[in-house]
């Protein structure tokens, strides 16, 4: 298998990404300071907008600003676009829609999009499926595409690109399989760690693994049960997320 690329970030110890090491990357970038509910606030004067700080201060300065449920909004995908909106149905049958406080005043808006293969949106890039990016064991490849695929996402206004996707091909009838780099663990965390530390090389967009973990099938996909022993789970299905985490910090 090809070597990782010398622009590559040497490997570290990481932990599980949290709300301020998210904020801390979004407000790096200039995209990230889009005023959301600022009618009556000189966005000018809160810290957070403060672009002769350093993204760690601004960040720090907007978690304090925030409520704990206001920082859960920026990880989840409808309220994060729309921060003056309350009230989102999660779409299982039954459930009772999710209500959020409204943003704080100037608060960044992120915007995520879809894109294993490719960014959902028009005028870009339709890249090869992953299974055929495998397919070349070229670790630098899948590195360059996620730079391409950051550069393109942040010219269409996103700056999360749920990508990439790891699966280990349990059945081929999956519907997603070609978001997948195939059914080997460890070609799947290589390839991911890769992907995603191209994703995020200008530190301009972040990079999201999915769908952790056993999500192997599209038929009952919200509500059939995956059972499995230790082993398997470790072995066959955490691994890659192991190794992606480890090697490309997402």
């Amino acid at each position: 298998m090809a070597s990782t690329s010398p622009r590559h970030a040497p490997q570290r110890n990481t932990r599980w990404i949290g709300v301020a090491s998210i904020t801390v990357a979004l407000l790096a970038s200039t995209l990230a300071v889009q005023p959301a509910s600022a009618a009556e606030t000189d966005c000018a004067t809160v810290p957070w907008m403060d672009a002769s700080a350093t993204p760690e201060a601004r960040a720090e300065a907007l978690l304090k600003a925030s409520t704990q449920h206001q920082k859960y909004r920026w990880l989840v995908e409808q309220p994060a676009v729309s921060p003056e909106r309350t009230e989102w149905n999660p779409g299982f049958p039954g459930e009772d829609p999710v209500t959020y406080p409204v943003q704080v005043s100037c608060t960044p808006t992120i915007v995520y999009t879809d894109g294993p293969e490719a960014v959902r949106a028009a005028g870009v890039t339709d890249f090869p499926a992953q299974i055929a990016l495998a397919s070349t064991w070229d670790l630098d490849l899948a590195y360059d595409k996620g730079v391409a695929q950051a550069e393109e996402a942040f010219a269409k206004g996103r700056n999360v690109i749920l990508a990439p996707g790891l699966a280990n091909g349990r059945t081929p009838l999956a519907g997603r399989t070609p978001e997948y780099f195939g059914e080997d663990a460890i070609l799947n965390g290589l390839f991911a760690a890769s992907h995603a530390e191209g994703i995020e090389a200008d530190g301009k967009v972040i990079s999201d693994l999915k769908h952790f973990t056993a999500n192997e099938q599209e038929l009952d996909r919200q509500t059939s049960s995956s059972n499995m022993d230790e082993r398997t789970l470790r072995e066959v299905y955490a691994l890659p997320y192991e190794i992606a985490v480890d090697r490309g910090s997402p």
